[in-house]
């Protein structure tokens, strides 16, 4: 008899719970503040020996803007602006939400490389850089910076050798 009042009151158990409703609710994680300080209290970056690519001359330059989005650009230029005036971990978190935007750019990556580069974290920046020439395909100037980068990495991780073989695979 116990058994058969157990199995009613899970039976009724399970009708009242498929019967009843639910609500959901949905509430977006909180937008982090960023605030900048004012301009006059930004002193620029001295000058170091940290890796700096130049920007290719106009003719061996491939148009890469073609393919980004204007929320990338945009993100690319406000991170250049912060790197400008030396807030690098900003300029990192910009680009960041860059690279979430598209995944498969190698040049947000090489960008990310550099500014890890800048923020003295070499092992960080060696493996973007890698992570940059595994999507680079044809764009051989982007390559090459990436080669150089990896090469002074590996010379401030006191991996010498390997820093000569990066040198060597930046100039074939």
């Amino acid at each position: 008899m116990t058994y058969t009042r157990i199995l009613i009151w899970v039976t009724a158990l399970i009708v009242l719970g498929a019967c009843s409703e639910r609500r959901y609710s949905y509430q977006p994680p909180p937008r982090p503040i960023v605030v900048e300080p004012p301009p006059a209290q930004v002193k620029p970056l001295p000058p170091t020996d940290v890796y700096v690519p130049k920007p290719p001359s106009p003719e061996k330059q491939k148009p890469i803007t073609k393919a980004l989005s204007p929320a990338v650009i945009a993100l690319m230029d406000e991170a250049e602006s912060l790197r400008q005036v030396g807030n690098l971990d900003s300029a990192v978190a910009t680009i960041e939400r860059a690279v979430r935007i598209q995944p498969r750019n190698a040049q947000l990556w090489h960008q990310l490389a550099v500014l890890r580069m800048q923020q003295d974290k070499p092992r960080l920046a060696l493996d973007l850089a890698k992570k940059s020439n595994s999507l680079v395909g044809s764009d051989h100037q982007l390559m090459r910076e990436n080669w150089l980068l990896i090469s002074k990495a590996k010379r401030m991780l006191g991996d010498d050798s390997g820093a000569e073989s990066a040198l060597f695979e930046a100039d074939s």
